[in-house]
């Protein structure tokens, strides 16, 4: 068993005692995580860079899921109009992003 906290029930492992014992896994996150937050921190910046309303487009329908339509009507904007905004959205992505093509589910 491990050290017990004192305010822990008798027998049970204190998980600050735990987290810091020999053995204990490294801190921070695993190295697969890791590069997942630098892509994550390089598409919201990326998103920043976006006008306003390509943000909107894209954040309403690819995160939030709404249709075409829906972010439309949201918006204020025509289907037609939205999916221009979502197709220059992610050309620029694309080119901040140095991908050459951003892959995302299209709806």
């Amino acid at each position: 068993m491990g050290a017990a906290c004192g305010d822990e029930p008798r027998g049970h492992p204190c998980p600050v005692a735990a987290a810091t014992s020999p053995g204990a896994a490294p801190h921070g996150p695993p190295p697969h995580e890791a590069a997942a937050s630098v892509d994550a921190v390089a598409l919201a910046a990326a998103l920043r860079q976006l006008p306003l309303r390509h943000r909107q487009a894209v954040v309403l329908h690819y995160l939030v899921g709404m249709s075409v339509e829906e972010t439309g009507l949201t918006l204020g904007a025509t289907g037609g109009t939205v999916k221009g905004w979502l197709a220059r959205a992610r050309r620029a992505l694309a080119s901040q992003l140095d991908e050459g093509e951003v892959r995302v589910r299209h709806g």
